[in-house]
């Protein structure tokens, strides 16, 4: 089960950095989401600052957020990611950014249910199940971590 855990998440994220997600308006730029895993921290704060400075609120706070839990400030990551889902309620990234505020704290609970949530809204999401294998494979439920990996590259392959 490891090994196809393995193969799946790897698989995801090869093809993210070949065809990238769909872009869509809510997530973060490709450029900023490749200089955070590059753990890049002053690239992404001048990014963030610039979008913030365009009045790119929801953008910004996105950014912050990622770039807080980066650094391990989880406090400062979730008033990002609250600031996010008041901007946008209807959207996903808020959701995952709070999500992953309290897989970081240790809530695994809480973070599903609010994975869960966003799936209800946005049941079509790639990235929502890959972040819901991600953390599935952190707390070593496989099966679902496999389940996860294979919807999302099922809705990766449908371009959705």
């Amino acid at each position: 089960m490891k090994t196809k855990i393995f193969i799946l998440s790897t698989l995801f994220f090869f093809l993210t950095i070949v065809f990238g997600f769909a872009q869509a308006e809510e997530t973060l730029p490709y450029e900023v989401k490749l200089m955070l895993r590059k753990g890049l921290v002053k690239e992404v704060e001048k990014e963030a600052e610039k979008m913030a400075a365009a009045g790119k609120d929801y953008m910004a706070n996105l950014t912050f957020g990622e770039l807080a839990l980066l650094k391990g400030d989880v406090r400062v990551a979730a008033i990002h990611f609250r600031k996010v889902m008041d901007l946008n309620p209807a959207g996903i990234e808020g959701k995952i950014g709070m999500a992953k505020v309290y897989a970081a704290e240790g809530d695994i609970k809480k973070a599903m249910l609010l994975l869960e949530e966003a799936k209800k809204v946005s049941p079509y999401k790639v990235r929502l199940y890959y972040e819901m294998g991600r953390l599935y494979e952190v707390y070593k439920e496989e099966k679902k971590a496999a389940w996860a990996y294979e919807q999302a590259l099922e809705r990766f392959f449908r371009g959705r």
